[in-house]
Formats: structure tokens, C-alpha cells, sequence
């Protein structure tokens, strides 16, 4: 992925551009997924780095070789990521005996066509909007992860890290006998072992539950989630989504379903790892 920069023209549209940066796994400094400076024209997102950065410059801004986005293209860019072939706006007609093919349009109008053996919106230049067959699908909206995160999240409130608890909380977990980690500058996750409770409290590290290990199959995979938040996106197996897992904010009368991954970097190697013991089955 390239580097992304935007210009917002106001507080909404700051918010609604950094819901779509923290879906495509970019963070503030301080792995912060909180709405902030939200006043300010500029943003910078990098992807190899899963920064965002803000400014206020304007010639800066121009000079900067990030790719420039609009909102549009933006929210683009985050449902090409996401790969999800529910988020097809168009479907082209190719015989009367086989079903319609899923089609995604861009706001710039680059058409994309979904591969099932890669699960991969792909771009397709032999499809425009003359192509016989071609038609849009019928719906309200197409909804996105960002779109689902602001229908439950109230009064806007800022995306939780799925991983990441407060000082409060941190103690609470101490408390009951789990593991908690806080992130040091220079060595990442470490255990809170000689930390007293005004640094706990004092808002000066980020705390997580220590990640654990299941096996499946002699395979290493990440351990269900632990303690669920409210306005949290987790990650669940679902046999009917082409990937055999989707993603989920619940609400608040939701129950927890009882197996649940905090990113979908943990369920990926789920799934890897169910294919083989039903591989080996077969």
C-alpha cells in the first residue's frame, strides 16, 4: 500500500476519514485509535509504519508525495482492503443458467471483479459501464465495517483498541489473577512487574492482557478474547463468508458469542489451521 494524505474540511469529516484509517489498521502516536485533532485540515496516513499524522500547513501538505485522497476514494480504498464480496454495488449477467457475477465500482469509476480462488477484489480494465449484462445492485447502502462502527458507538465515542485496557482496569485484571502487560518504549509488551499504582494510573503506558496460545491439532493459534468491550470490533468463524470469518461490533443487549478474536490477524491462523485438521480428515 502507498501512503495516503487528505484534506478534511471539518470535524465530521476528520472523523469519518480516521474511522476508515483505524479500519485499515493505522493508529495516532501512542497506538492510539481515539478521534483526535480533529480540528486540523491535514492528515497523513503511512502504512508501513500504521501512523497517522496530522498538520496544518498547507504548502507541506501539496509537497508531500503521499497520494492524495478524497472521503470517497478513501472509503474506496478500505472496502477493496477488506476483500469482502457482500460489498459488491454491481453485478454483471453472463448466462441465463449461471448466477450473476459480483462487481464492485469505484467512485472513480475503476470496476473490480471478485476472485473466490484468492477471496480478492480484483481490478478488471475489460469492464466499463457500457458492458452488456452490467447493472447495479439494488440496495440501500453498502455497508462497511466504519459504517457499522458508527451505528453503535454513541455520541460518537472514539473506536476502542480491541487490545488495549486502561490503568484502572489494568489492576482489576492483576487483581483477579490474569497476566497484564504494559508497552515499553524500547521493548515493546512486557510484563508490569515493578510498576507501583500511580504509574498504572497515571496514564502513562498502555496496557494489554497478555496474548495466550491455544493448539489446534498440534498447531499454535491465538487464544479466544478474553474480556469483550462494548463498541469493540472483533473477528468470529462464519462457514457462509467466502474467508469462513467475518468481522462484528455487537450491541449492547448482543450476547458475547463464545469464540471471538480481537483482530483479524488471530483469526486468519485460526482458519489456517481448522483447513488442516479437515484436510487431514478427508
Amino acid at each position: 500500500m502507498s501512503n495516503y494524505k487528505i484534506h478534511v474540511k471539518d470535524e465530521t469529516e476528520s472523523r469519518q476519514a480516521q474511522k476508515y484509517f483505524f479500519a485499515l489498521g493505522c493508529l495516532w502516536s501512542g497506538n492510539s485509535a481515539e478521534f483526535q485533532h480533529t480540528h486540523m485540515p491535514y492528515l497523513y496516513a503511512y502504512m508501513d509504519n500504521k501512523v497517522i499524522m496530522h498538520g496544518d500547513i498547507e504548502s507541506k501538505f501539496h509537497t508531500k508525495p503521499n497520494q492524495e485522497l478524497t472521503l470517497d476514494q478513501l472509503q474506496d480504498l478500505y472496502i477493496l482492503h477488506r476483500n469482502d464480496v457482500n460489498d459488491a454495488n454491481h453485478s454483471m449477467a453472463v448466462a441465463s443458467d449461471r448466477p450473476d457475477y459480483p462487481i464492485f465500482k469505484t467512485h472513480d469509476d475503476v470496476f473490480h471483479t471478485f476472485a473466490t480462488n484468492i477471496n480478492k477484489w480484483v481490478e478488471c480494465k475489460s469492464i466499463d459501464s457500457k458492458t452488456t449484462g452490467l447493472k447495479p445492485i439494488q440496495k440501500q447502502q453498502v455497508q462497511t465495517d466504519t459504517d457499522l462502527i458508527a451505528d453503535v458507538l454513541v455520541n460518537n465515542a472514539p473506536i476502542k483498541k480491541p487490545n488495549c485496557i486502561s490503568g484502572a482496569e489494568a489492576l482489576r485484571d492483576l487483581a483477579d489473577g490474569f497476566d497484564v502487560e504494559f508497552f515499553h518504549d524500547s521493548q515493546g509488551w512486557v510484563p508490569c512487574k515493578g510498576l507501583v499504582i500511580d504509574q498504572v494510573l497515571g496514564d502513562l503506558y498502555q496496557f494489554r492482557l497478555k496474548p495466550k496460545i491455544s493448539l489446534i491439532n498440534g498447531i499454535e493459534v491465538p487464544e479466544c478474547g478474553l474480556k469483550h468491550q462494548h463498541g469493540q470490533l472483533i473477528w468470529i468463524l462464519n462457514s457462509i463468508d467466502p474467508r469462513e470469518y467475518c468481522s462484528v461490533i455487537l450491541d449492547e443487549n448482543d450476547k458475547v458469542p463464545p469464540y471471538w478474536w480481537d483482530s483479524e490477524e488471530k483469526i486468519k491462523q485460526v482458519v489456517v489451521a481448522l483447513r488442516k485438521v479437515f484436510e487431514a480428515q478427508l
